[in-house]
């Protein structure tokens, strides 16, 4: 890195954070596709959508686990949450997330509940590890913002991005 400015430093650290992501198998092509996309509400938003994905996630998980308690599960309702939850996982390229989330589904399918629970902690290892690297990712990309519009460190991503954008 000798020779470049700090932003250019950042930059090249949040890419090699992803490509490291990559390489881990816990997220695909598509996660890099998805943050270099710039869309009409500014350049922002994929960072801006990763906070709600891991909030929405969690929720479904927590349905899941609801769900997986009760003394007859409805596995066609758990069928659904493991839609919703590959769905948005997949479209933030977090392979691993959507593939447990395939297996999962499967076994509610096969209305195998012993499955289901193995299945399940799967998945939430999966996507613990997931949330911890994205909310990693999300710090870089804190630095960087900080270093483009030149707040203090102590700001959060959104308020960054709120301050640069409005």
């Amino acid at each position: 890195m000798a020779g470049l400015t700090a932003l250019e430093a950042l930059t090249e650290q949040l890419y090699d954070f992803i490509q490291s992501m990559e390489d881990d198998g816990i997220v695909d092509y598509h996660f890099k596709d998805c943050y270099n996309m710039k869309e009409a509400n500014g350049p922002f938003l994929f960072i801006e959508l990763i906070p709600t994905y891991i909030s929405d996630s969690e929720t479904t998980l927590e349905e899941m686990t609801t769900e997986l308690d009760q003394p007859l599960v409805k596995f066609k309702h758990l069928e659904q949450l493991c839609t919703r939850l590959k769905g948005g996982t997949a479209c933030i390229g977090a392979c691993r997330v959507a593939t447990s989330c395939g297996e999962l589904r499967r076994a509610a399918i096969a209305r195998n509940k012993d499955n289901c629970l193995l299945r399940l902690e799967m998945i939430k290892g999966d996507f613990s590890i997931l949330r911890n690297r994205l909310e990693a990712f999300l710090e870089v990309t804190d630095m960087i913002l900080v270093r483009v519009c030149g707040f203090p460190a102590l700001y959060s991503t959104q308020k960054v991005i709120n301050d640069c954008l409005y």
